[in-house]
């Protein structure tokens, strides 16, 4: 097969991969403008009109401020105390040499090291 040849399969199978990661998010998308019902007639359809309801339903329902305020806090709370505690770690670390400093090293970088995924 020449160059262009397989130029052209390698985008093709790129773009159909694509279209095969898209589609659901799309679909996901599309259904979230539909009413519950318009969306279990025909799943597939776009909406007939733009309804926002369901995303009013799903803040109230689900007391969306009060999550981001909850996630707000606990981000700058979890920051500040790592920034608070990180350096004096780091410091007694860096100036203590014994084989207890060197395993509470270990056990700091052993998280960073492993895989979260295995694959």
């Amino acid at each position: 097969m020449s160059k262009t040849t397989m130029r052209s399969i390698k985008t093709s199978l790129t773009f159909v991969i694509a279209l095969m990661w898209i589609y659901p998010a799309a679909l996901i998308i599309t259904n979230s403008f539909k009413s519950h019902n318009d969306m279990m007639q025909n799943f597939l359809a776009l909406p007939k009109k733009i309804d926002f309801a369901m995303y009013v339903e799903t803040w109230i329902d689900f007391e969306f401020l009060m999550l981001y305020k909850n996630t707000f806090f606990y981000t700058i709370s979890t920051v500040l105390l790592i920034v608070l505690f990180a350096p004096m770690a780091a410091y007694k670390l860096a100036r203590i040499k014994s084989k207890l400093s060197s395993w509470i090293f270990i056990l700091i970088i052993f998280p960073i090291m492993v895989l979260f995924k295995p694959t």
